[in-house]
């Protein structure tokens, strides 16, 4: 009886294991968010939508924005651009609005809030 009760859940687990699945795009979304630029690039292999956005306008990109100066966030953003990421959408967080380029400046990120600038992301501080 218990053997028969196991073989029935792992069938039933095996079953639905593509209905519990991370969708691509959650994927691009939890991987900017943890500034995971390995994550980025499978979800973008699985079929990401580089422009998708959280329900308050949030993209990969402004995540990222905010994941430091290194060349692997670097590459990340010109790979999310690359693919049809706008670097000119606006974020909502809370009761203020930014871009890419702001939240880069906000976190004293200023070589990818150049980067960000230079492919079209409006900065409301001007760049040193």
């Amino acid at each position: 009886m218990i053997k028969n009760s196991l073989i029935a859940l792992f069938i039933f687990i095996l079953l639905c294991q593509p209905v519990f699945a991370l969708d691509p795009n959650d994927l691009l979304i939890n991987s900017a968010y943890n500034c995971d630029p390995a994550g980025i690039k499978q979800a973008l292999s699985l079929g990401a939508d580089a422009r998708v956005e959280t329900l308050d306008g949030q993209t990969a990109l402004m995540f990222l924005a905010r994941c430091g100066d290194t060349p692997q966030m670097k590459d990340a953003i010109a790979h999310l651009i690359a693919r049809g990421a706008s670097p000119a959408l606006l974020g909502r967080f809370g009761n203020e609005v930014y871009s890419a380029c702001d939240i880069a400046i906000l976190h004293g990120n200023i070589q990818t809030a150049r980067l960000l600038n230079k492919a079209g992301a409006p900065c409301r501080k001007k760049i040193n």
